[in-house]
C-alpha cells in the first residue's frame, strides 16, 4: 500500500467521527401507527395456537337419541291459558329436558358435569286436520337465556323447560300484532326467524306462497320437514331434583327451543285440528 493511502476500515472510521462532531444521525424510517399495528396483528396470529380449552374432552361419548314421537311436550296450542298467547306452540328437544340418573350405563352420567357437543332436533309437521283457509304460520328457533337455575332444591320437570321459554316469549313481546314495538328483552336468543311455506316437493297445485293451505287440489296433503341444530360446546351443571332416585336437569344452561306461532291458529275453536308433530332428537355429549 502506498505510503499515505488509508484503508477502507480507516475511511470509514473517520467518516463516523465527522458525522458525529457535526451531530448528523442515520437515516431511519418511521413506520406508521397503522403500519405497526398491522405488524403486530400479523405476527401475533402465526403466534397464536388454535386449540380447545382445557377443561372440556376432545371427543364426545355418549349420546341421548329419542325415537320419533307424535306427542312432544306442547304449549298454546289452542284457545289462550293465563298469561300466555293463543296460537302458539313449543317444543324443547325431548332429549335435552329428560334428565339423567347417575350410574355407569351408557346412557347415565357419572358425575353433576356434561359437555354438549351437537344437539339437532328433526321434525315433521302434518296439517291434514287443518280447517279449510290460509295460515300464515311463523317459526322461530334459538335459545333462552333464562335458566331455571333458582328451582333448584324444587322437583323439576320437562313441562318447567317449556314453561320458561312461553313466559320469555310472552314477556318480550316479540309474538302479536306485527305492528307494535316488541320489547327488548335479554330473555331470549333469537337463531331463526322464518314464515313456513308449503312444501315445494309436493305438486304444484298445493304450494301456496307464503300460506299454508290444508285443503288443496291435491289429494295426499304435504307434510313438511323441518331440521333443527344448535350450537353447543359450553360446560353445563346438571341440578337433581326431588325424586328417588334423583333425575339431574341442565337447569343452569339456555333451554334451546323452536316456536310456531299463527294468528289462524289463535281463533281455532278445536285444539285437536292443531297440525301434528313427529319429533325426534338426539344430544351427543360427554361427561367427566
Amino acid at each position: 500500500m502506498p505510503q499515505g493511502q488509508l484503508t477502507q476500515y480507516q475511511l470509514g472510521m473517520k467518516a463516523g467521527m465527522r458525522a458525529a462532531k457535526s451531530g448528523a444521525k442515520g437515516k431511519r424510517r418511521k413506520m406508521t401507527a397503522a403500519e405497526s399495528a398491522g405488524y403486530k396483528k400479523k405476527y401475533a396470529n402465526a403466534k397464536k395456537k388454535k386449540r380447545m380449552p382445557d377443561s372440556r374432552p376432545y371427543v364426545e361419548t355418549k349420546f341421548i337419541h329419542v325415537e320419533p314421537t307424535t306427542d312432544p311436550v306442547l304449549l298454546n296450542a289452542g284457545p289462550p291459558e293465563a298469561g300466555q298467547i293463543a296460537g302458539t306452540t313449543v317444543i324443547v328437544p325431548t332429549c335435552w329436558n329428560q334428565g339423567w340418573h347417575q350410574g355407569l350405563t351408557r346412557s347415565d352420567i357419572t358425575g353433576r358435569a356434561i359437555y354438549p357437543r351437537y344437539l339437532t332436533m328433526k321434525m315433521s309437521m302434518d296439517t291434514v286436520n287443518l280447517p279449510a283457509g290460509q295460515y300464515n304460520l311463523r317459526c322461530m328457533v334459538g335459545f333462552c337465556t333464562q335458566t331455571l337455575q333458582g328451582l333448584e332444591g324444587a322437583t323439576l320437570a320437562p313441562s318447567h323447560f317449556n314453561a320458561k321459554v312461553i313466559e320469555q316469549l310472552t314477556l318480550s313481546g316479540i309474538l302479536g300484532n306485527h305492528l307494535d314495538f316488541p320489547i327488548k328483552r335479554k330473555g331470549l336468543k333469537i337463531l331463526k326467524d322464518f314464515r313456513v311455506r308449503g312444501n315445494r316437493n309436493a305438486s304444484l297445485a298445493s304450494f301456496v306462497p307464503n300460506a299454508l293451505d290444508p285443503q288443496s287440489s291435491n289429494p295426499s296433503n304435504p307434510i313438511n320437514s323441518f331440521t333443527f341444530k344448535w350450537p353447543m360446546g359450553t360446560k353445563t351443571w346438571t341440578t337433581p331434583n326431588d325424586a328417588t332416585p334423583p333425575v339431574f336437569f341442565p337447569s343452569r344452561a339456555w333451554i334451546p327451543f323452536v316456536a310456531f306461532y299463527s294468528a289462524e291458529f289463535a281463533t281455532m275453536e278445536d285444539a285437536t285440528k292443531a297440525p301434528e308433530y313427529n319429533v325426534s332428537s338426539k344430544l351427543w355429549y360427554t361427561d367427566q
